[in-house]
């Protein structure tokens, strides 16, 4: 349905406008005008707005494309912004009584193809583990009633895809007589919620269930389900039942479900469970891609609404952060505030989640810098893009577990499509040479032989206090040349240090074959044959190009198999952890990533984007940073003049 270049669609409201970027995503240019013979008009759903879209339509000799959600939406009901969108230019797939091209999808071969059951059954796998459905905040971790329950799921009154609301009453009853042994519960509609919306059912018909809860939990307690057309049902197949089902939704009729509404006796079909979700979720949506408003895969809108959910549980009740230096507090106000108010006083409730900056003062959760930062030093006053929430420790602390440690531990069990992510990963940020701070750099001329290079740290940074007690880098340079005592040394200095921003370790200079201060670090790491260093997040960029890494120290990466270590055993740590699966722990599941154009959280792919299309905006702290920089130096070559 889709070609290579953009179909014109005439839109016929603000609210389409709005969702202009679905509709590209979708294969259409939107335009507002009075449409020609043969035109395009967009419709949405079927409500009176629709209704205005075919009555101009006729009127013109146009053809109605109808625009409806895909199986995954977003957050919340009302979310301006959805991840994908449904384009039918036959009807619309919730109604059966005329042909859709959904419908048409899933009767045809295009489910049959090899490659895309593949990454369907992956999806799907990917779909249920992550606990993903159509709107995504509820906690995954709320404990679900008692299995043996029957399910019977609510809607809101006037729902297109449900007009008849004599089928919820059927529903209930039919519930009742058949499993009469059985605690019912009723399955509230999130839009339900704070009176938004009216469902068909209240607190006299049953045991409300609310919107807290995780569907997919729901679901495998859940002795038998009863739904008119809800979504749920099409996930409750996924899930293993088959659903009673007392509409004519887009799932029933084809042998997955028990049908007890009109009867559809066009849908001949028999499918699989992974013949709908193919169909579904893969060939029918089009998925948007915030960075580029462009197309993006299912692959690509579940790792977005995973990011979209944590970053919604975590700051949902608000946050009293501690040991924050004030220019931190407007970024970090924007990043944790989205959802409830967030403080830097410990004179608020204690009922306030708390965290602490670091190590600078107590509380059950810290956060620090995430392993891809920013364009730009901190030192410099540049926010950070990604942070590291622990809630067990800090990761440059090997005296105690933290999440990442564990995170580490556990990948081995990750499932083939994560480590496959992490693989795209690795070559992106080898190929389009990201690393921390996102700095360029020089490509001097190195030494002919053998080369060492000695990655330079801040003399009095947390990680080297925490993870190489009484060493510096005078030690790592002294250790590499009696290791290797032909080998030509190159030592790279933290950009802080080669910066006069922080402290470094001048004692170690004289050691060195060449110092590297303006060197550009990814070019660097694939020149050289070894690394050393004592604990620099760049022992891990080096692992990520395949440059060997030797640690004096003891940074969240070493201990795994993966370093030569030279420091303190941690006995909590095991060989056996392979690259992809510590890049999966480091670089997807424990940093927290801020998209600064959608002012939303966001996986680690769409910053990636922003970075290689120089759409990260700048700060004002920019300006007051340098500019302290500028001063700084001023006053010290004057002191020393």
């Amino acid at each position: 349905m889709e070609d290579d270049a953009p179909r014109t669609i005439y839109i016929t409201t603000l609210g389409q406008w709005r969702q202009r970027a679905l509709l590209r995503a979708a294969g259409y240019e939107p335009r507002f005008g009075w449409p020609k013979s043969g035109s395009l008009i967009a419709a949405w759903g079927q409500g009176r707005y629709a209704k205005r879209a075919q009555r101009l339509a006729k009127l013109c000799g146009g053809q109605v494309v109808v625009f409806e959600d895909a199986p995954l939406r977003g957050l919340f009901p009302k979310d301006a912004f959805a991840v994908g969108v449904i384009a039918d230019d036959l009807g619309v797939h919730f109604d059966a009584s005329r042909p859709s091209r959904v419908e048409r999808i899933l009767t045809s071969d295009a489910i049959e193809q090899p490659e895309l059951r593949t990454r369907a059954a992956a999806a799907l796998q990917s779909v249920m583990d992550q606990q993903i459905t159509k709107y995504a905040a509820f906690d995954p971790a709320q404990p679900a009633p008692d299995a043996g329950y029957v399910l019977v799921v609510d809607q809101v009154r006037g729902d297109a895809s449900a007009p008849d609301p004599t089928r919820f009453e059927a529903m209930l009853c039919a519930a009742r007589a058949w499993y009469p042994d059985h605690r019912v519960m009723i399955k509230s509609h999130p839009e339900t919620k704070n009176g938004q919306r009216r469902g068909h059912f209240s607190a006299q018909d049953g045991e409300l269930l609310g919107d807290d809860l995780s569907p997919w939990s729901l679901l495998k307690r859940a002795r038998a389900v009863f739904t008119v057309s809800s979504q749920l049902g099409l996930e409750a197949i996924f899930a293993g039942h088959k659903p009673h089902v007392f509409g004519t939704p887009i799932y029933a009729g084809w042998g997955l479900t028990s049908d007890h509404g009109p009867p559809l006796p066009h849908r001949t079909t028999k499918l699989t469970p992974l013949d709908l979700f193919t169909g579904l979720y893969i060939i029918a949506p089009s998925w948007i891609d915030p960075a580029t408003g462009g197309r993006a895969t299912l692959e690509d809108t579940i790792a977005l609404l995973v990011a979209l959910r944590r970053g919604w549980l975590e700051d949902r009740n608000g946050w009293v952060i501690l040991g924050a230096s004030r220019w931190k507090r407007g970024w970090m106000r924007r990043h944790f505030g989205q959802f409830a108010p967030v403080h830097f006083s410990a004179d608020v409730s204690s009922k306030t989640p708390r965290m602490a900056w670091g190590e600078r003062a107590k509380a059950p959760v810290t956060v620090e810098d995430g392993f891809i930062r920013s364009r730009g030093l901190g030192a410099k006053l540049i926010p950070p893009q990604s942070l590291c929430l622990d809630d067990l420790g800090i990761h440059y602390n090997a005296d105690s577990p933290s999440r990442l440690e564990q995170l580490i531990a556990a990948s081995p069990t990750l499932p083939q499509d994560a480590l496959d992510r992490a693989s795209c990963l690795r070559q992106r940020l080898v190929t389009q040479r990201h690393n921390k701070y996102g700095l360029g750099g020089s490509r001097p001329v190195l030494p002919e032989g053998q080369t060492i290079l000695v990655l330079g740290q801040v003399a009095d940074d947390a990680s080297v206090r925490c993870g190489a007690p009484g060493l510096s880098d005078y030690h790592t340079l002294k250790a590499a040349r009696m290791a290797h005592p032909q080998a030509a040394l190159l030592y790279k200095p933290h950009p802080d240090v080669s910066a006069g921003l922080r402290p470094g370790c001048p004692e170690a200079l004289p050691l060195a074959d060449q110092v590297l201060k303006t060197a550009e670090s990814n070019w660097l790491l694939k020149q050289v044959d070894e690394v050393w260093t004592l604990t620099s997040l760049g022992g891990f960029e080096a692992l990520v190009h395949g440059t060997p890494v030797t640690c004096l120290g003891r940074p969240f990466y070493a201990g795994w198999g993966l370093t030569r270590d030279l420091g303190p055993s941690c006995p909590r740590r095991r060989s056996g952890i392979t690259l992809d699966g510590l890049i999966h722990a480091a670089l997807i599941d424990y940093p927290r990533y801020w998209d600064p154009v959608t002012g939303t959280s966001c996986p680690v792919e769409v910053l990636l984007s922003r970075l290689e299309n120089d759409q990260i905006p700048t700060s004002k702290f920019v300006w007051l940073g340098t500019t302290c920089q500028t001063i700084w130096k001023k006053v010290k070559n004057f002191g020393t003049s």
